[in-house]
């Protein structure tokens, strides 16, 4: 009690009528609070919705349609939990999303790092010329799609092949090819199981072969 009332303290920003609360509340985290570079695009994305929708209902509805599911349900777990990749350990969803966008690298500029995922995510943002509100949903249903196909890969017990081929590269302790095998299964689409059992077998072939 003596630390609450005696040592806490409290700020209050008073906003004028132009001020947009959610650019403050997200430049005042980047620059204090350390968060997740997740949790900075969730913001810079919504942030941009806000602004091309101007209606809380359709944000809420967007961010109920295709993000709460990385944040708030049952599935949550799963994108939060830390996770080693190399030698730093990171929650799963920054490993999805660095994946992600290693993926689209012919729409960035320069290899992408985990250490600056926020940045990149804004120049693949910006490259896909985002104007009109349709063009927000069509991004996000992208990265669903995307986060979808990323979850196979971790599925547990699973007969599913993109699972199979995770435990392998799991035992491998290689990630590299993920961004590889995410594109070929959206750009490519799966419309051959065979093609894409081969793909698999090709590339657990070669990484084994050249241990």
């Amino acid at each position: 009690m003596r630390a609450i009332t005696q040592q806490l303290e409290l700020v209050r920003i008073d906003l004028d009528q132009e001020d947009d609360p959610q650019v403050i509340f997200e430049t005042l985290n980047a620059r204090g609070v350390k968060l997740w570079p997740g949790d900075l695009v969730r913001n810079y994305v919504f942030l941009e919705a806000t602004r091309r929708y101007g209606n809380q209902q359709q944000v809420t509805k967007l961010y109920e349609t295709y993000w709460k599911q990385y944040d708030e349900t049952a599935s949550a777990a799963f994108w939060k939990e830390y996770v080693r990749q190399g030698r730093l350990v990171n929650p799963r969803f920054e490993l999805f999303l660095f994946h992600f966008l290693t993926s689209q690298l012919t729409k960035l500029e320069g290899d992408i790092q985990l250490a600056h995922l926020y940045r990149a995510f804004g120049e693949w943002w910006t490259a896909r010329n985002i104007n009109q509100p349709g063009d927000i949903d069509t991004a996000l249903a992208e990265i669903q799609r995307y986060s979808e196909l990323y979850r196979r890969i971790f599925a547990q017990n699973d007969d599913d092949r993109l699972a199979v081929f995770g435990r392998r590269m799991r035992v491998l302790d290689n990630s590299t090819v993920y961004p590889l095998i995410l594109f070929l299964c959206v750009e490519r689409g799966e419309e051959t199981k065979t093609e894409l059992d081969g793909i698999l077998t090709d590339i657990e072939s070669y990484l084994v072969r050249r241990m």
